[in-house]
């Protein structure tokens, strides 16, 4: 798992990233950076989640009732998915609480 952060790390999108819908496919772009991303259906999902800051247990938890996959397998790739996010400057951890 990934040390930076915890299930119960609040996780935000990034201001300057921009995404949307090219051919079906969701994809995003860093205003500073200018590097793109696209996204499969599961990481695509984690993002929209991310439209309002969430936990990282509370994304996990939605994927766990969403797909029917080993819970192991959606918190382990849930959290290297993010750690990834993280390292590319897409994501922030944020101190602030949420409801």
């Amino acid at each position: 798992m990934n040390r930076r952060f915890s299930d119960d790390s609040i996780i935000r999108r990034k201001d300057e990233i921009i995404s949307g819908d090219v051919d079906g496919e969701t994809v995003m772009m860093s205003i500073e950076g200018g590097n793109y991303h696209s996204l499969n259906e599961t990481a695509n999902r984690i993002w929209e989640i991310l439209e309002n800051p969430s936990t990282i247990g509370r994304i996990i938890d939605a994927l766990k009732d969403e797909y029917e996959t080993e819970p192991e397998v959606i918190t382990r790739e849930t959290y290297w998915f993010l750690g990834q996010l993280l390292e590319r400057g897409i994501i922030q951890i944020d101190d602030s609480e949420i409801s």
